[in-house]
C-alpha cells in the first residue's frame, strides 16, 4: 500500500470528526441558569449541553481512534496474510459474535458467583473495636502490594544529603517507583538503541525468538512478585507459625537472588528453544526461519491480501 493511499484512508475515516467541529461551534449557547428554590438549577443547564457532547463530539472522538488505528496499526500474531502494513481481522459472525457471547456468559456467572458465595466486609466476625489492639487483617490493594512490599523490606537506612536527612521510606516509596515506571517507558528506545532496529514493527514475536527481553521480563515480574508476598508478611508469618522477623530476612534474601536465578533461567530456556525447538519438531531451522519470513511478508498461505 502506498504512502498516498494510506493518507487517503486516514482522512476518509477521520471525514466524521471534521464535519463535527463546525456542527458543534454552531450549536447556540445554552440559556442561563433557570432559578429554583432562590437558586440557580445546574442540572437543567448541564442536560441542555449534553447535546454537543452525545451528538457530536463522542462521535468525533470514534472517528479519531478508528484513524489512529489506521495510522497505527493493531499488533497481530504472524500468519498467512499478515504484514507489518495491514491488520487481519476476524469476521463478525460467526468466530467475533460467539466469542463475546462467550466473554458475555463468563462475566456474567463470574457476577453471580461472586454475588451467591463470596461475603464482603463481615465487620460482626471482627469483634468490637478495640485501639490497643490491631486484629483486623488490613492489607493493601493488590495494585499498589508491590509498594506496601518495598517499604516492608526495605531495611532501616537514613542518609543525610546537604544538610537534610533522607528517611528510609523515601527509597522503596518514591525511588522505586519513579525508577519502575522509567524504564517501562524507556524500554522500546533502549531496545531499538541497543539493536540498531529502527523500522516500526506490528508482528508479534514469540519470547525464544528474543532470549534476553525473555530474561529481563521474568526477572522483573518475579522481583515484584516476592513484593507482593511481602505486603501479606505478618497474614504469612501467622500461618505458617513463624516469627514474622525471621520471614521478613528471608524475603529480604529471595527479593535479591531469586528474580536473578529465575532470569537466567528463562534466558537459558529461551535460547535453548530458539536454538533445538524446531528441530526437536521435526522442522529444520532454516526453513521454519525461511517459513517465517514468508509469513511476515504475506507470501504464504491463502489469507487476506493487503488492506
Amino acid at each position: 500500500m502506498s504512502r498516498r493511499a494510506s493518507d487517503r484512508r486516514l482522512l476518509l475515516v477521520a471525514l466524521p470528526s471534521l464535519l463535527a467541529v463546525p456542527d458543534c461551534a454552531s450549536i447556540d449557547p445554552p440559556p442561563p441558569p433557570q432559578v429554583r428554590a432562590g437558586r440557580p438549577d445546574r442540572a437543567a443547564t448541564l442536560i441542555a449541553q449534553y447535546g454537543c457532547g452525545s451528538c457530536h463530539t463522542l462521535p468525533a472522538l470514534v472517528s479519531v481512534h478508528l484513524a489512529m488505528i489506521v495510522r497505527q496499526k493493531h499488533t497481530q500474531f504472524r500468519g498467512p496474510g499478515r504484514t507489518e502494513q495491514n491488520v487481519v481481522g476476524s469476521l463478525f459472525y460467526p468466530s467475533y459474535t460467539l466469542r463475546s457471547l462467550a466473554l458475555f456468559a463468563w462475566v456474567l456467572a463470574v457476577l453471580f458467583a461472586l454475588g451467591g458465595l463470596v461475603q464482603i466486609n463481615p465487620v460482626w466476625q471482627y469483634g468490637p473495636f478495640a485501639p490497643a489492639q490491631s486484629t483486623a487483617p488490613a492489607q493493601p490493594d493488590w495494585y499498589v502490594a508491590w509498594g506496601d512490599g518495598a517499604l516492608r523490606l526495605f531495611p532501616p537506612w537514613e542518609i543525610h544529603i546537604a544538610g537534610h536527612l533522607v528517611p528510609a521510606p523515601f527509597f522503596p516509596g518514591v525511588v522505586l517507583g519513579g525508577v519502575t515506571f522509567g524504564a517501562l517507558y524507556a524500554w522500546p528506545f533502549l531496545e531499538r538503541w541497543c539493536t540498531g532496529d529502527h523500522r516500526q514493527h506490528h508482528l508479534l514475536d514469540r519470547p525464544r525468538d528474543h532470549p534476553v527481553r525473555m530474561g529481563v521480563g521474568v526477572l522483573a515480574l518475579t522481583f515484584f512478585g516476592v513484593l507482593v508476598v511481602a505486603a501479606g508478611d505478618d497474614i504469612l508469618a501467622r500461618l505458617l507459625q513463624v516469627p514474622v522477623y525471621d520471614l521478613l530476612n528471608v524475603l529480604r534474601v529471595l527479593v535479591l537472588v531469586l528474580p536473578v536465578l529465575a532470569g537466567m533461567l528463562a534466558f537459558l530456556l529461551a535460547r535453548a528453544l530458539r536454538r533445538w525447538g524446531n528441530a526437536a519438531l521435526g522442522v529444520s531451522l532454516p526453513a521454519a526461519a525461511l517459513e517465517q519470513r514468508r509469513a511476515g511478508r504475506g507470501e504464504g498461505g491463502d489469507g487476506p491480501q493487503q488492506q
